[in-house]
C-alpha cells in the first residue's frame, strides 16, 4: 500500500492529512483516497476526540499541505487525472472544524490552458505545495502553476489570465480575512 501524510499539532491534537492507494493489482489503478484525522498528544489537552474524515480521491498522485494556529486548522490537497494525455489538477482547500473534522469553508484554485486571447482552452495544473497564516488572517496558498489561466473559486470567483503561455511556473493565492468573511482574493503567477 502506498501511504503519504503530513501532520500538526494544535491545542494538544495531532492533525494529520493522509493519501492511501491500494497496491496495484488490476487495471485501470485504484484511485489515492484522501483522509483527514485527528488524535490526542500526550499532554491531555486535546478536546477533539480520535476520528476521521474521508474528504475524496484524486487519480493523480495529490499533494498535501496542513497549517494550524490560534485562528483555525487549514488542509489542502490536489486532486485531479489524466485520460490519454489529457486532464488537469486542481487544488481543494477545507478550512475545518477542529473538533468535528467538519468542512467550515471550501476554496478551489485550479489552472487552465487557454487560447492567446484567453478564450476556451483546457486542462492545466494548480498544485498545492505551502500554506501559510499571516497575521491570524490571511491565507496564502502556494505551488506550482501550469498553463495561462488561474481561478479561485469558493465565495467569490477570481481569474487571472496571462494571455498567451509563459514559463510561469509558480502561483500564490491570498485570501484576506479567511477566517472571519469572504474576501476577495489576490492572484498571482510567477
Amino acid at each position: 500500500m502506498f501511504t503519504k501524510q503530513v501532520s500538526a499539532t494544535w491545542n494538544g491534537c495531532t492533525y494529520t492529512l493522509l493519501v492511501e492507494r491500494e497496491r496495484q493489482t488490476s487495471y485501470p489503478p485504484p484511485d489515492y483516497m484522501i483522509s483527514l484525522r485527528s488524535t490526542a498528544d500526550a499532554s491531555g489537552t486535546c478536546l477533539a476526540t480520535t476520528a476521521s474524515r474521508s474528504l475524496g480521491s484524486s487519480q493523480a498522485e495529490p499533494t498535501l499541505a496542513i497549517v494550524a494556529e490560534s485562528a483555525g486548522l487549514v488542509v489542502a490537497y490536489s486532486t485531479g487525472g489524466y485520460f490519454h494525455g489529457v486532464g488537469g489538477e486542481g487544488t481543494q482547500v477545507h478550512r475545518v472544524d477542529p473538533i468535528t473534522l467538519g468542512t467550515l469553508r471550501s476554496v478551489w484554485v485550479n489552472g487552465s490552458h487557454t487560447t492567446d486571447t484567453c478564450g476556451a482552452g483546457g486542462g492545466g495544473v494548480a498544485r498545492v505545495a505551502q500554506l501559510t497564516i499571516y497575521n491570524h488572517a490571511i491565507l496564502a496558498i502556494q505551488g506550482p502553476f501550469g498553463g495561462n489561466w488561474l481561478t479561485v473559486s469558493g465565495g467569490q470567483t477570481v481569474t487571472l489570465c496571462t494571455g498567451p503561455v509563459r514559463t510561469l511556473p509558480n502561483y500564490t493565492v491570498l485570501i484576506p480575512e479567511f477566517f472571519t468573511s469572504q474576501q476577495t482574493p489576490i492572484l498571482y503567477t510567477y
